[in-house]
């Protein structure tokens, strides 16, 4: 878990028809003190309660409240696919995927990854996508997040459960759902298997160009992937906010 602290009690309820979290966690300080905080978490909200019965109060933006989600034992995966001039029989399409990572509160901001398709295959990832299209570049928007997940976990992370967000239900329930592919059959097929063999993943429609700042970043990102922007131009999470917010 993000933090290297003993988790000695866990509990959620629903107030007011928002969930509200709290966890209980015992910390050596320097001076070989024992320190219990209390830390309770809304989705926006964060209040953390020491044993001196100090109070520190954070408010976070519209965006999700990471610590929300480390006291829940989740991360969550912002996706989307980018292809300008879709399908256009008189330009090219160009190509993109952007994923956006919240996977701890200790971040000052989420892990972002940005990548290119270029002549209908996924560059670096090399997953073909038969044709360059919306669709088939959010299907490899999940591939990549399921990509991401399994290499975390490689690495040693502690990832206990992951929930996806994307734009688009066609990909989102063709893959975690009951769709049946008409096209772009193969490409399903790679993405399905992939999820089946990534464990505790759900996904959830989120709408697209509203106001979930992350959701947005991904599409700042998947677009920065087709337009093949270089990486020292790409904005990071808190970049862009400042710049949206201008």
């Amino acid at each position: 878990m993000p933090l290297s602290a003993q988790r000695i009690a866990n509990a959620t309820a629903t107030i007011a028809g928002a969930i509200f979290a709290c966890k209980s966690l015992e910390e050596q300080d320097m001076g070989g003190i024992s320190i219990t905080l209390t830390v309770c978490a809304t989705n926006a909200h964060t209040v953390i309660t020491t044993h001196s019965a100090q109070t520190i109060e954070e408010s976070s933006s519209k965006a999700k409240n990471p610590l929300y989600l480390w006291i829940l034992d989740m991360i969550e995966i912002y996706v989307d696919g980018s292809a300008i001039n879709n399908e256009n029989p008189n330009k090219p399409t160009l190509g993109g995927v952007g994923v956006v990572v919240i996977n701890s509160f200790l971040s000052q901001q989420p892990d972002d990854y940005h990548l290119t398709v270029e002549n209908h295959v996924l560059s670096p990832d090399g997953l073909e996508l038969g044709k360059t299209t919306n669709n088939t570049t959010e299907l490899a928007a999940i591939h990549v997040a399921l990509k991401v997940i399994d290499y975390y976990r490689a690495e040693g992370e502690d990832v206990p459960a992951v929930k996806i967000y994307g734009d688009s239900q066609y990909a989102g329930n063709l893959v975690f759902g009951n769709w049946k592919p008409k096209e772009n059959k193969e490409l399903v097929a790679k993405v399905k298997q992939l999820a089946s063999e990534v464990p505790n993943v759900t996904w959830e429609y989120v709408k697209a160009h509203a106001d979930n700042q992350y959701n947005n970043y991904a599409d700042y990102l998947a677009r920065s992937g087709a337009y093949k922007t270089p990486q020292e131009q790409v904005l990071s999470f808190n970049e862009w906010l400042s710049s949206e917010q201008i």
